[in-house]
């Protein structure tokens, strides 16, 4: 593990092999900013350094591990603190869209499964590293989608969990700003589709790398200068445009 320089900012990417988190990763490698991306398995390390091999990697770590899990996820942030003292920010890229059954027939499995990806794997990361965000008063940005805010028929689970994460950022961000270095934050809910292929962005709303741009400056100064946001409290909602 490459231990923290002095005075240089140190940030994770949960969810950073996925295709709108690895464009987060490129966006804070290209300012310069070391990353920390946890890692389940190789062949996600592997199409990882694929996207990223035109930038240099030195500011890059990953790590073993699994951050849903709760033993695992403060293994990491253990970790983490032993190597850098602090963490200045978080970005939680986690789960992803799915069709299926009509919630009527929807089988109980199935539903784990959505809502251990899409709801429960930012608790896990909230749980895991808050602690040291708060130690550097730091920044946490999560993606959500628009699904949130319309019935999705075949979707419907997404669009609860996305809904259910929504209500989390809020909780999160009026049990945080009472505190004195209390953790900054904010969920960007991406009101469209994403292309997360570089090369087959023609015709969606969104390309992946915009969404890392802004993220990335979410977590380096806490603002955007995107001008297609709506903003309501910690909720950034990025629109078509």
């Amino acid at each position: 593990m490459s231990f923290r320089v002095s005075g240089e900012p140190a940030m994770l990417v949960a969810g950073g092999s996925g295709g709108v988190g690895r464009a987060i990763v490129a966006a804070l490698l290209e300012r310069e900013i070391r990353v920390i991306v946890p890692l389940r398995e190789d062949a996600s390390e592997a199409r990882l350094r694929d996207y990223l091999r035109e930038l240099p990697l030195e500011r890059l770590t990953l790590l073993r591990g699994e951050i849903a899990d709760v033993a695992d996820g403060q293994r990491i942030a253990t970790s983490l603190r032993d190597a850098y003292g602090q963490l200045d920010g978080v970005a939680a890229a986690l789960g992803g869209w799915w069709a299926g059954e009509p919630l009527v027939e929807l089988r109980r499995e199935t539903w784990g499964k959505l809502v251990a990806d899409n709801l429960t794997a930012h608790l896990a990361v909230v749980q895991a590293f808050f602690p040291l965000l708060r130690e550097a008063a730091g920044r946490y940005a999560a993606i959500g989608g628009g699904a949130a805010y319309a019935p999705v028929p075949a979707s419907g689970p997404i669009s609860i969990l996305a809904a259910a994460q929504l209500m989390m950022t809020r909780v999160l961000y009026e049990e945080e700003q009472p505190r004195s270095g209390g953790v900054d934050i904010r969920e960007l809910v991406v009101n469209g589709a994403i292309a997360t292929d570089p090369d087959s962005s023609h015709g969606q709303p969104f390309a992946a790398r915009e969404i890392g741009e802004i993220v990335a400056d979410l977590l380096l100064t806490g603002a955007t200068r995107r001008s297609t946001l709506r903003i309501d409290g910690p909720i950034l909602n990025l629109l078509p445009g």
